[in-house]
């Protein structure tokens, strides 16, 4: 969940570090710190808050050349400045982004020989550890400084650790050195001719240019200027393959928008334009022989990736016959699932390193079911992990709150079960090629609902959505797909209490919760449901509630008290229904004086379990 860097060259460290925290600031921004190393000493300024509150701290006169930084999201400890990192033990700084599961053991260990810990945290007892185990390895003659009984006293250190964790470690006797390690959370190297760095982010690791490197896990690197060296946990020394990677240039600028929210909604076009192209070549590396003895598949994902699921299960059963089970991915991992190797395992995650999708893949391969990823970055684990994959091409989402990623990652699906079907020989070709006419024309239809609603999505109907306590988001068959997806929209960024339901399931208990002027946000789009998803609405409407309509179909005035037309794109129309309510949420959230793109509590990268 955090993010972590670190840097060592000619230049200022705290200007580098600095510069990357706000990069990596999507993944927490709870409290941030730097760590530097000035005239043999350490320096550390941390802040609760965002990365700016750090930044106003550091002194204009702190001169560095090496150093290590920290953007938080807090899982021990509540956020506050003796809670963030970097965490110190005498002349040891650490960063961390991840869970150390078993340090409450190791912090009653440490505390019963006579160490003092200043915060709530898991992390700090990483440098205290490596601190003790130095001092418990030394005699007291012993002083000499040496960079290889350092080494083996992390080696010794992080085999105490249970948990995961990305670690970015200094230390004043070693001023020229950042020692750094991984275990399922992501960790990046680069390295030019006069300068190192490590970030959890590829593009972030790679802006300054020059070789890169993806660290696997239960590996450690030694990070000096310009130079890199990798070793396993034993400590031998490994040779390791720099990747490429395509930069995605300006991705972060905001240009003419307020938010990153708004810039990525507006990119939803191009998004699924590169997606509808690119998967093609994704194709060509699909093993055929496998696909085509595929007799069950299973989604996998977390929050809006589990929602593209969903919304594919229906897409894939139609269109392939095969059947297709959606899994919550921290509940698969722990139910035993009853899949081999005639099931296709379908990994869905905008970043490739969902800590709890990715165990999924893990446990995917060990029963051999066949695994494919669905993922938004080449380089991530999950990409790197699967036996094939399908690259969405949305490019970066800076954004907590998922756009464009999930029109993608739907765009994708769709698309890989008409390739099915195709292989599979489950529908007619005729069908299939005219619903591969209809992808390549859904960027238009995107764009025209994009800049219609921008236009039309005006204050009196974000009126009817501000000050609501709760919502209700009904939708039958592909359309609570995209409900559920609705509503985790708009509950995260705007803070209303949303749920949603099947319509169908509205009258065994969730109608409960209508009274006089509740709102109902349903979505009709499937024709072939509208009259059952109207039997719903006029339901709702019966006890006094208000209803706002997102529909393709023609209704009848006394059912809807709102209605925002879609987009007639038959079973495609989630792709561009979708697009009211992000909009919806994002223009809530502004009213409310929410940022829409860090809402409280969350991190767009989710790396801890």
């Amino acid at each position: 969940m955090c993010g972590i860097i670190g840097y060592i060259g000619n230049d200022s460290a705290t200007d580098i570090v600095v510069d990357g925290l706000k990069k990596l600031e999507y993944r927490g921004y709870d409290s941030a710190g730097v760590g530097v190393i000035e005239d043999g000493k350490l320096r550390v300024i941390k802040k609760k808050g965002r990365v700016k509150n750090t930044e106003e701290a550091i002194p204009k006169t702190l001169k560095s050349t090496i150093g290590i930084g920290h953007t938080r999201w807090a899982t021990h400890g509540a956020p506050s400045d003796k809670n963030s990192h970097p965490h110190i033990s005498q002349n040891i700084a650490v960063v961390h982004n991840g869970i150390i599961e078993n340090y409450a053991c190791l912090k009653k260990e440490l505390e019963s020989e006579g160490v003092v810990f200043t915060s709530e945290t898991d992390t700090e007892v990483i440098p205290h550890l490596i601190n003790k185990i130095i001092s418990n390895s030394m005699s007291d003659t012993d002083n000499i400084k040496c960079e290889i009984f350092y080494f083996h006293s992390i080696l010794k250190a992080i085999r105490k650790l249970s948990g995961s964790y990305a670690l970015a470690i200094l230390n004043t006797d070693f001023p020229d050195l950042i020692v750094c390690v991984k275990r399922g959370s992501p960790l990046v190297v680069s390295k030019s001719n006069t300068a190192s760095f490590i970030a959890s982010d590829v593009g972030v690791a790679s802006k300054h240019g020059g070789e890169i490197f993806i660290l696997d896990d239960d590996e450690l690197a030694l990070i000096k200027k310009g130079e890199v060296n990798f070793f396993d946990t034993r400590g031998r020394e490994k040779k390791k393959n720099s990747i490429v990677y395509e930069k995605e240039e300006n991705s972060d600028e905001l240009g003419n928008n307020a938010h990153h929210m708004l810039k990525e909604i507006k990119e939803i076009p191009s998004a699924i334009h590169e997606t509808v192209i690119g998967v093609k070549k994704c194709f060509f590396n699909l093993e055929k022989n496998k696909l085509k003895k595929i007799k069950k598949i299973v989604l996998v994902g977390c929050g809006t990736a589990y929602h593209a699921g969903l919304s594919a299960k229906t897409v894939l059963e139609k269109f392939t016959k095969i059947p297709s089970y959606v899994e919550v991915a921290s509940e698969f991992r722990y139910s035993n699932p009853l899949i081999g190797k005639e099931t296709l395992v379908v990994l869905i995650s905008q970043s490739g390193e969902t800590a709890d999708t990715l165990a999924a893949l893990e446990l995917a391969k060990k029963k051999r079911a066949l695994t494919l990823a669905v993922v938004n970055n080449t380089t991530s684990a999950i990409a790197l992990g699967a036996d094939s994959r399908i690259i969405t091409r949305a490019k970066k989402e800076i954004a907590v709150a998922s756009t464009k990623a999930y029109n993608s990652q739907l765009v994708a699906l769709y698309s890989f079960a008409l390739y099915l079907a195709d292989i599979k020989q489950t529908m007619p070709q005729d069908q299939i090629n005219a619903l591969k006419e209809m992808l390549l024309n859904l960027p238009k239809a995107a764009r025209e609902v994009i800049e219609s609603g921008l236009d039309k999505i005006n204050s009196d109907i974000i009126k009817i959505f501000k000050d609501e306590k709760a919502i209700m988001f009904l939708g039958r068959g592909i359309d609570y797909a995209t409900a559920s997806e609705a509503s985790l929209k708009l509950k995260e960024i705007t803070y209303i209490h949303c749920s949603a339901y099947p319509a169908g399931e509205l009258k065994h208990g969730t109608i409960a919760l209508i009274e006089n002027n509740y709102l109902v946000v349903a979505y009709l789009t499937d024709s072939t449901l509208k009259d059952k998803t109207l039997n719903a609405l006029y339901e709702v409407k019966a006890r006094g509630a208000k209803v706002f309509a997102i529909t393709n179909q023609d209704l009848p005035k006394d059912a809807y008290d709102y209605i925002y037309e879609v987009p007639r794109l038959g079973i495609l129309s989630p792709i561009a229904s979708i697009i009211p309510m992000q909009i919806i949420s994002y223009l809530t959230a502004v009213a409310k004086e929410i940022d829409p793109d860090k809402p409280r509590n969350l991190a767009k990268s989710v790396t801890v379990e």
